[in-house]
């Protein structure tokens, strides 16, 4: 081979291979359309799905608050019945006229009771209180949905409230629990009941001894018609507790007349 044809040999070969180098090396990942469009696309359906579950979370706790409010609106109508019913007994003076008013209410505190009871279950018990729960057992008891009713007690008696309403709670669990004959049950509602202020901060004794002294004339009033010596015990009880703290007697005299008349009815 002549020197000229050494030379252009090199000359071919340095060109393939700069050729072969060229073409073995690959673009950039960005500087590709197709991978950049391809991650736009991605990018876009992550964002819309990113709002899309925003604006679903949004519309969901709004419901969630609308649905709250109304919960409260109906706890507040249900609280107001007691009070209504009082009032047309001091107004209406026709017996008859005075009936239907009466239970023209009991069916209104019913039909919220009802509807404040789907409420909470759509909300899943979500930012419903222990106060809330009363009530709304309240009314659905008048209405004999008994077994609703112990449902809501039970939920209230151990979600954080004041002693008075936890007391409250189980004096009325233990009421339902009498009217089913759930004896058992009833006591020990009311054991738990006398004892709601024990453990309760910012409790005076007045009104330890005041929520003792009435959760035994409570118990009295039931116990007359099952046990007259229990019945008769737990007034005892509530005296010693009385002459301990006369002033809470004006308060107690209601509940300490009807344990009375129920023990004398059943010639205790």
């Amino acid at each position: 081979m002549t020197g000229y044809e050494d030379v252009q040999q090199v000359g071919h070969e340095k060109s393939h291979n700069g050729k072969k180098a060229r073409d073995g090396k690959r673009k950039p990942w960005y500087k590709h359309p197709s991978t950049i469009i391809a991650l736009g696309a991605a990018i876009a359906a992550v964002t819309s799905a990113w709002i899309s579950w925003t604006q679903s979370d949004i519309a969901k706790n709004q419901n969630i608050v609308a649905e709250q409010q109304e919960l409260v609106t109906l706890v507040g109508d249900i609280s107001q019945d007691p009070a209504t019913i009082a009032q047309q007994s001091q107004a209406i003076t026709n017996e008859s006229a005075l009936s239907n008013a009466q239970d023209g209410i009991a069916m209104t505190e019913l039909v919220d009771s009802e509807e404040a009871a789907t409420l909470i279950n759509i909300l899943h018990g979500e930012g419903v209180t222990a106060t809330e729960y009363y009530e709304i057992a309240l009314g659905l008891q008048s209405g004999q949905s008994y077994a609703q009713a112990l449902s809501f007690l039970q939920r209230a008696v151990v979600l954080p409230a004041d002693p008075r309403t936890r007391a409250s709670s189980l004096r009325f669990e233990a009421q339902i629990d009498y009217q089913l004959g759930k004896n058992s049950a009833a006591e020990h509602a009311d054991m738990l009941a006398g004892q709601a202020y024990a453990h309760a901060q910012d409790v005076t004794p007045e009104n330890e001894a005041n929520n003792l002294a009435y959760t035994e004339l409570f118990d009295a009033y039931y116990q007359a018609s099952l046990n007259c010596t229990n019945g008769k015990a737990e007034v005892t009880a509530a005296n010693k507790i009385l002459a301990l703290h006369p002033e809470l007697k004006a308060g107690t005299t209601p509940a300490y007349d009807n344990a009375e008349k129920e023990l004398q009815l059943y010639r205790c």
